[in-house]
């Protein structure tokens, strides 16, 4: 797995009849679950995810086999690599957790070691001695193919930003996963941009000068998942029913 890879997806928003963005869903599986409801998926449709569904919530491994599933049954679903997969992924290789844990990423091995064979023969410490996610081949082989930024005709996605003094080819890992420039005030791309990593203050979608669109609205800290169709402009919020809302308190890297 090469952590530094700059995959760069296109795509033609007209070959799919509703495109729904969702960003920032930090394994609050629920949410997820009711969003599909209330959009009623078809396979003519296209789902994009702009990254960070694992850490935070405590269903990171039902969120992940749920994208890998609707694809393998004919979905159009399109993840993107945040910084929490960042994370998530840094730590894969080096073996070292201290800075994905103090973001949540304890609360992601553990769900992957709670929906493990494994969990009535190994303790939790046992199973990550055993390589622990790695062992998850499905995952690891799907985490490695998720693209960095998704490029359309009218659109860009990216989880975090896009460097306005370069172009798409030209952009830099961290810069898109990380950064949180003030970016829309110079988009220039002639397309709009639609990115996550920065939640919203009060739960909702916000939206900046030159088409320039966050789509974050804290789903740890406020409760709240959002989606938007990108071609009616339609906004849909989902409310965590259960309340379980983070409180803000811990270490944050978003």
């Amino acid at each position: 797995m090469k952590s530094e890879n700059l995959k760069i997806e296109k795509i033609n928003e007209n070959d799919y009849e509703r495109i729904f963005l969702t960003s920032d869903i930090h394994g609050h599986y629920s949410m997820f679950e009711e969003l599909l409801d209330k959009i009623k998926l078809t396979k003519k449709d296209l789902l994009i995810i702009l990254g960070d569904s694992c850490d935070r919530g405590s269903k990171t491994y039902e969120l992940y086999k749920k994208y890998y599933d609707l694809e393998k049954e004919g979905y159009n679903i399109k993840h993107l690599r945040g910084n929490h997969e960042d994370m998530l992924i840094k730590a894969m290789e080096s073996g070292d957790n201290d800075h994905w844990y103090r973001n949540g990423g304890e609360k992601t091995q553990k769900s992957f070691y709670n929906n493990s064979e494994n969990r009535d023969t190994l303790t939790f410490e046992e199973w990550l001695e055993r390589e622990g996610i790695k062992s998850v081949k499905w995952f690891v082989e799907w985490l490695d193919r998720i693209p960095i930024m998704i490029s359309g005709k009218k659109n860009l996605f990216v989880h975090a930003a896009f460097d306005t003094t370069k172009g798409e080819d030209e952009q830099e890992h961290r810069f898109l996963i990380w950064d949180r420039n003030d970016f829309w005030t110079n988009n220039k791309t002639g397309k709009a941009i639609y990115f996550g990593h920065t939640p919203s203050k009060d739960g909702k979608i916000r939206h900046y000068v030159n088409d320039v669109h966050c789509i974050d609205t804290g789903s740890y800290k406020n409760g709240i998942i959002a989606c938007v169709e990108l071609k009616t402009g339609k906004e849909i919020y989902i409310k965590d029913k259960e309340n379980k809302k983070a409180k803000g308190k811990e270490n944050s890297e978003d």
